[in-house]
């Protein structure tokens, strides 16, 4: 017996000004920050009307409570959110379209699973005597679930939530996650974009965001209960992802990369790219003059009277094999092969124009299609611009993908896919601004591998093509031809990428012999590189997957399956990841860091392209200068490597000016 009550027992802490005071002395500014939270929820908990808050709705899922939260009962709601470290976040928008859209509705669940449906209009809202929350609570709720640096977030779609975050003037939170980041840092070879994510909670595509404002008089039960019943999946499989991320020490990897990295990408696909309409009709027009020529050239050898569709696999085969009597390289279950390998092979080998002829119809054609007919359709009519939708959880190795559309695959190759870069320009006053890391790969390679021929060669500031070129053909680096740099360089790269003997052969039309040489060579002058490359076949099957330098990992059970074929890919997979995955952490790197120095500046320069080792910025002309240096000084120093990262810039009115 203690003699003492429940109510003896209650712990009392009292938050005054004396003890803010004490803190402030000493510099504890987060105990600061957590203990004025506190005071807050204790405030809202006090005043909360909780004779006023909405009794459980009867829903379609089962054991499911829903608090309807409205003028009264938001203070309630919030401070119970508030209490724990994790929540869920599922908006309803009023539009798909990411720059004109509102806020209809949103769906919480709290770490104690309760839920809770924020209705922002009466028409949804179950009763009459029930007042929407008005625009004042509604910054109160951001700044709860959005500024709370002790209170984790989950959302689906960073971007999406950026934007309208934007268009309503509340800035982005560091503690908000999404959903889709953390599945893909558990599982980078598993799809984890949007419709994936959902698909694997359940819902088929992605229309449980959306609801037709025209007609709002469905039955709210119905969407508060199917809204609510995803955010409680978003936060429980949020929570778990959370959990294993931290597990695969993955943790470290989300927080300094590809966290910071959100909202960088969000602002680039808000800021957008303009596009010359008129240049890309032009080119429309010269590419398809040239097309009807090429056709026309090729419809002269026929016999009088006869056509052909070059579009077709099939007629082309007949055209080659049948009527030029050209030797059949390849054959397939349907026929002929008449793929871009036969044709390079039988443009290589035989005194014939038209293998080439039609490899080049076949090129105007894709940029036609996929390009010049199509970009200018894709602006948006409100901006007037391209808006790329920047990936994050696309590529396995962590690089960054671009789409909707594309334009990280604009070509570059040849002369008639690069001139598309022409149509992409600055604003009236601008200009933009590349900065592309110069052979970064084959610099991470030589870290990596400490090859003394390898670190000589950069530290000396050598082109490696060339120094590669001279080890390999054993000529000196002076006397190294074009062609010879040429054939290094894809030695240089294949090899980087686990090319085998047959591949290097194809690439470079010698013999699989000769091939073997080239690779037999390389490897005796490069010899600490050919250990290391062994290593990380060796690391991959001792552990299960590939890491690289900063220690994102990418599991790959296949390495060490029975099955040869398997067996093989996973190992050019494990020496290709840690290097490709590497450069792509380290731009990921250079991307926050210029970032930062932009808005330290206050300066009007944007970064609107990531292009794999490239970023293009739109640049005001009073700021160039200052920005060459600031970029070219935050790339080549984003990473201390033993050899230098090295930068090349260009300037210029377009794209294209650019190189």
């Amino acid at each position: 017996e203690l003699n003492l009550s429940v109510e003896d027992l209650a712990y009392q802490f009292d938050i005054s000004k004396e003890l803010i005071k004490f803190l402030e002395d000493l510099g504890m500014v987060s105990s600061i920050k957590k203990l004025q939270d506190i005071a807050y929820i204790e405030h809202v908990s006090e005043n909360a009307d909780v004779s006023d808050i909405a009794p459980g709705l009867k829903m379609n899922q089962p054991q499911q409570d829903i608090y309807e939260i409205h003028k009264k009962n938001l203070g309630w709601a919030l401070a119970q959110i508030a209490a724990g470290e994790f929540c869920s976040f599922i908006p309803l928008w009023s539009s798909q379209n990411r720059f004109d859209k509102e806020l209809v509705a949103a769906a919480i669940t709290d770490q104690f699973g309760q839920n809770y449906f924020f209705s922002f209009s009466s028409t949804l809202m179950s009763s009459d005597k029930y007042l929407p929350i008005t625009p004042e609570q509604k910054i109160k709720l951001y700044q709860t679930l959005f500024s709370n640096q002790f209170l984790r977030t989950f959302i689906i779609d960073y971007t999406n939530w950026w934007l309208f975050m934007k268009a309503e003037g509340f800035p982005s939170g560091p503690q908000v996650a999404d959903l889709c980041v953390l599945e893909y840092l558990c599982d980078p070879g598993r799809k984890a974009d949007k419709k994936s994510v959902l698909k694997r909670l359940g819902f088929e595509g992605d229309n449980e965001f959306e609801i037709d404002t025209g007609d709002m008089a469905l039955a709210q039960a119905e969407v508060s209960s199917q809204t609510t019943h995803l955010a409680r999946l978003v936060l429980e499989r949020g929570m778990d992802r959370w959990a294993k991320v931290v597990e695969l020490g993955q943790d470290k990897v989300y927080l300094e990369f590809d966290r910071p990295l959100q909202p960088i990408l969000a602002k680039m696909e808000y800021q957008g790219v303009y596009i010359n309409k008129d240049f890309f009709a032009e080119l429309e027009r010269d590419y398809s003059k040239t097309l009807e020529g090429i056709q026309s050239q090729i419809e002269a050898l026929l016999p009088e009277g006869e056509t052909i569709n070059l579009r077709s696999p099939k007629q082309v085969g007949v055209l080659l094999f049948e009527t030029l009597e050209l030797p059949v390289v390849k054959k397939t279950k349907t026929g002929y092969s008449t793929a871009s390998d036969v044709l390079e092979e039988l443009s290589h080998t035989t005194d014939s124009e038209i293998p080439g002829l039609i490899l080049k119809f076949r090129e105007l054609d894709k940029l036609l299609s996929t390009y010049i007919k199509t970009l200018p359709n894709l602006v948006n009519p409100k901006t007037h611009k391209l808006h790329t939708h920047f990936g994050l959880t696309t590529a396995a190795t962590g690089r960054l993908a671009s789409d909707n559309p594309n334009l990280q695959n604009i070509p570059i190759r040849t002369p008639q896919g690069r001139k598309i870069r022409k149509g992409f320009m600055a604003k009236p006053g601008h200009l933009l601004l590349a900065a592309d890391y110069s052979q970064v790969e084959l610099r991470i390679l030589a870290h990596f591998s400490q090859d003394p021929v390898m670190l000589e060669s950069f530290k000396k500031g050598l082109d490696i093509h060339t120094q590669t070129a001279s080890e390999v053909f054993q000529t000196p680096i002076n006397e190294v031809t074009s062609e010879q740099r040429s054939s290094a360089k894809a030695i240089n790269f294949g090899l980087m990428y686990g090319q085998s003997s047959f591949g290097l052969s194809q690439q470079l039309h010698i013999t699989r012999g000769e091939a073997k040489d080239y690779i037999t060579t390389y490897f005796e002058r490069f010899h600490q590189v050919k250990s290391f490359l062994d290593s990380l076949k060796e690391s991959c099957e001792d552990t299960g997957y590939a890491q690289t330098l900063y220690g994102r990992k990418r599991p790959l059970p296949e390495i060490n399956a029975t099955n040869r074929t398997a067996k093989a890919m996973a190992e050019r997979v494990a020496i290709n990841s840690p290097i490709q995955g590497t450069a792509a952490d380290i731009i990921k790197l250079a991307m926050i860091k210029v970032d930062r120095e932009i808005r330290k500046r206050d300066l009007e320069t944007k970064l609107i392209l990531q292009v794999h080792d490239e970023l293009i910025f739109e640049v005001p002309e009073k700021e160039l200068e200052e920005v060459e240096v600031m970029v070219k000084d935050c790339m080549e120093n984003a990473v201390e490597l033993t050899v230098p990262l090295d930068v090349d810039m260009g300037v210029g009115v377009n794209w294209y000016d650019l190189k």
